[in-house]
Order: C-alpha cells, then structure tokens, then sequence
C-alpha cells in the first residue's frame, strides 16, 4: 500500500475512534440521556446529576432481567446492537449499598438554561422489579458489582 493512501486511511481510522470515544463518555456520564438515546426518545435539556450521587461515571448500566435475595441480575445496556447478547452482571446490593429511585420529572421540572437538575428519593431495594432500568455505582470483580450506590430509572 502507498504512503499516499496509508495515511488517509490511519487519519479516518482515529477519527472514527474518537468519535465512538466521545459518544461512549457522553452516553456514560448521563445514564437518563443514554436511555433515552438507545429508546429513540429525544431530549432537549441536560440532566444535572443530583448530588448524593457519585461525581464518578457509573459503573453498571443496565436492566434487571432477575432477582433473587440481595442480588439482581442485570444485562448491561449498550449502544450497539445485539444487546441481549451482553452477558448478565450480577449487582449485589450489600447492607450499606444506598438505593435512590430517580423522581425527575422533565414535564413539571424547571428546565433552565436546557439544564434540569436530577432529583431522587431513598428506595426499598424491595421494590426493585426486572425490567426497571439501574444505574450503579460499586466495585466491579468480574461479572459481579457490589454496590455503594443505586439508581432505578424505572419512569425513564
């Protein structure tokens, strides 16, 4: 191959990279807006995270497929296809792990500037049900997630 075609090819190829980059941290940093990117739904605001929320990106974005005692199943939530092919997390809530339900509402919320702050409320993990959409943050070993913090999405 040319020198002359080599290089366009190597500039495309970073590009495309970066772009998928910044894609990723984006839908990682608003779990909401990456929801509702993946659902074909559009928003025209940003969420502000509420601030018992961990300032770090989540750890664990998906939607509970099982429970059973102190440990949910969830399969992971991504951008491309074939999700259902993701391999499950367990997300184990232990006695510390704090569980919030996300109460933003952004049809009585106040959008300022496209700015809406995240609003959440404490949570019975009992409460938790497959299909609700969780956000979590935690220490990942494998395919398990102890959680310090949990964010069920389920009215978004």
């Amino acid at each position: 191959m040319s020198m002359k075609l080599r290089l366009p090819i190597i500039i495309a190829t970073v590009l495309v990279l970066a772009a998928a980059v910044y894609v990723a941290v984006s839908l990682a940093l608003s779990p909401g807006r990456a929801l509702a990117s993946l659902t074909g739904q559009r928003r025209d605001y940003t969420l502000i995270p509420a601030t018992a929320l961990p300032p770090s990106q989540a750890d664990l974005f998906g939607t509970v497929i099982q429970k059973q005692d102190n440990s949910l199943m969830l399969r992971p939530i991504t951008k491309t296809a074939g999700q259902e092919n993701n391999p499950p997390v367990e997300l184990v809530l232990a006695a510390g792990t704090k569980v919030f339900i996300d109460t933003t509402d952004e049809r009585t919320g106040t959008i300022v500037n496209g700015l809406l702050q995240q609003t959440i409320e404490a949570f019975d993990p009992n409460n938790i049900a497959p299909n609700d959409t969780i956000v979590a943050w935690g220490q990942r070993r494998g395919d398990r997630l102890t959680a310090e913090v949990v964010v069920d999405e389920r009215n978004h």
